[in-house]
């Protein structure tokens, strides 16, 4: 059986939408997690100092893997603007490779704010790399025509 006759009206980019779907959900459950980790103990948050400086560590992290992820992005729009290439002639493999490669980098800066959030104690501080990454995703949708599909 085809693609197109296992999903139908989803074709190529259908897996892609699934795993890019599961990857956003999972930066809000990420948060609700940190919540509920977080409001249900009393103990105190690490060296004030500390945290900090992992912090900033982390948004250095952040920023370059927003680079990273922003690259492959455009590697992978770079099809479109190459003439020889028609759109029926590229490789759906490749491209839910790059994507998925992508959104491992923005998935990754989520987790940041997961880790920040059980060593500093708090969810507030935390929610910035969780929006980041959230944004980063959302920004990075999958594109049928991507996958050959129009």
């Amino acid at each position: 059986m085809a693609t197109r006759e296992l999903m139908p009206g989803g074709g190529q980019a259908f897996p892609a939408r699934i795993v890019w779907g599961a990857l956003l959900g999972a930066t809000m459950l990420y948060y609700v997690v940190l919540t509920l980790l977080v409001s249900g103990q009393a103990g105190g948050a690490a060296n004030r100092s500390v945290v900090e400086t992992v912090r900033t560590i982390l948004f250095l992290l952040a920023a370059g893997q927003s680079a990273a992820a922003w690259f492959i992005y455009r590697r992978l729009r770079a099809a479109d603007s190459l003439p020889t290439q028609p759109p029926r002639t590229r490789d759906p493999g490749r491209a839910f490779a790059l994507y998925v490669t992508a959104w491992a980098c923005s998935e990754g800066i989520a987790l940041y704010g997961l880790l920040i959030g059980l060593i500093a104690h708090e969810a507030r501080g935390a929610s910035v790399f969780m929006l980041w990454g959230a944004a980063l995703l959302l920004l990075l949708r999958p594109r049928p025509e991507d996958f050959g599909d129009r």
